[in-house]
């Protein structure tokens, strides 16, 4: 997190990708070590708000595709770390190729 704070301080766009548990474990509460055992899967990311200009949870293929890009542009224009979350069950789903950008 001190890396990335300081590349937010510095104006450095750097894209912080974290694995985690699939959205099944999420929905279910598993107390696994993506939590600070109270089964809230968010803790992470939401600390990572005061030091990344955006950040994404990758749950829902039909969205994944325009939030990656989405989340991408903003790390570039605005020069600023972003955070990027994806369940280990979404790395396996398909995805459309053709995303509208406007």
């Amino acid at each position: 997190m001190n890396g990335i704070a300081g590349a937010y301080s510095e104006h450095v766009p750097i894209v912080h990708i974290v694995g985690c548990p699939s959205t099944s474990l999420q929905k279910a509460e598993a107390l696994l070590h993506h939590t600070l055992g109270n089964g809230d899967f968010h803790v992470f990311r939401d600390m990572s708000y005061a030091i990344s200009h955006k950040q994404v949870y990758l749950d829902d293929p039909a969205t994944a595709p325009a939030n990656i890009d989405g989340v991408l542009r903003d790390a570039y224009i605005n020069a600023r770390p972003v955070y990027l979350m994806i369940p280990t069950d979404m790395v396996s789903k398909e995805v459309s190729g053709m995303i509208d950008l406007i």
